[in-house]
């Protein structure tokens, strides 16, 4: 975890660097900007459907090419007006708040602390993550992270609370069959992989293991954000086949008799085969006869040899 009183001097859009090192170090160390990918399991699901009827939208006389208005409206051309007019859509929405300590890696943003000389604070990302799936199109042309065509999103952390807000895209065919699935209430979970466009330290990336937790910052508020995969694991998986985070908590002395619980439906039996199905008894009465005449022509010629 990245200590409270932690200042980091912006070098440029790839690097920052303690903004304090320590006098017994040559050089500072650098948190350096890449994609990481942040893994979340999802075990609740709520489908939001979103229906809007009208919308609110001005009026300006500057903006009327003809230079015609309507009627009892001022001739001063810097007028606007309110007005309320049709837009009738529906936006559906996948969401779900996950416990952020119950997700391996941390993350941080950036707050300004001296603008002249580009000093960072960062602010920790607490509480839950507030996740959104949705069917948004893909991007039209390159941009931040993303090539174009693919599925954009974002990650930030909200100002008042600290919370992580991340909100991607998987595109329209995969959200139906995402939306069918939950609604046929067969998901157990997801499993998410996320990437994210931020900073690790360059300690983690040289010498962490990759099953450390590690601290991640986003510069400002928001970064760039999209779903690498995820995998729906189903009630009928959980149910023939255990949760493994659940068996990896059972103790030796359980009662739980997990041979019998997590048989497999279907064991092949193994064919041993017997003797008599390999070698022909004539086949070895032939042999034993062989040996006999051996035996017989040796003692002869020992025999022979005495004389």
């Amino acid at each position: 975890m990245i200590r409270a009183d932690e200042k980091l001097r912006q070098m440029s859009d790839k690097v920052f660097v303690e903004a304090e090192p320590p006098s017994d170090r040559s050089r500072p160390l650098e948190w350096r900007r890449s994609i990481n990918s942040l893994n979340v399991t999802v075990t609740s699901l709520v489908i939001k459907e979103h229906h809007s009827v009208n919308e609110c939208d001005f009026f300006s006389n500057s903006m009327l090419s003809s230079g015609l208005k309507p009627a009892n409206e001022p001739d001063d051309p810097e007028y606007e007006k309110e007005i309320i007019k049709p837009k009738t859509e529906l936006r559906t929405i996948i969401s779900s708040r996950i416990d952020l300590s119950k997700i391996r890696d941390a993350l941080y943003r950036t707050v300004e602390v001296d603008k002249e000389e580009k000093i960072y604070s960062v602010a920790i990302a607490r509480g839950y993550l507030d996740l959104s799936i949705n069917d948004d199109p893909p991007r039209k042309e390159a941009a931040g992270i993303f090539a174009k065509g693919a599925q954009n999103g974002f990650a930030w952390i909200e100002d008042d609370e600290d919370k992580l807000t991340i909100s991607v895209s998987i595109g329209k065919e995969v959200f139906k069959h995402l939306i069918f699935e939950i609604k046929s209430g067969r998901v157990s979970k997801l499993e998410l992989s996320i990437a994210i466009d931020s900073f690790s330290y360059e300690v983690d990336d040289f010498l962490r293991e990759w099953y450390h937790a590690r601290d991640l910052i986003i510069h400002g508020r928001m970064a760039h954000a999209a779903i690498e995969n995820f995998s729906i694991v189903s009630n009928e998986f959980l149910q023939k086949n255990g949760d493994p985070n659940t068996l990896n908590q059972l103790d030796s002395d359980d009662s739980v008799d997990l041979e019998h619980q997590f048989e497999p439906e279907y064991q092949p039996q193994i064919y041993q085969p017997q003797i008599n199905n390999v070698i022909d008894p004539e086949f070895l009465k032939s042999i034993k006869t062989a040996l006999w005449a051996i035996a017989i022509i040796l003692f002869c010629i020992w025999w022979n040899g005495k004389k």
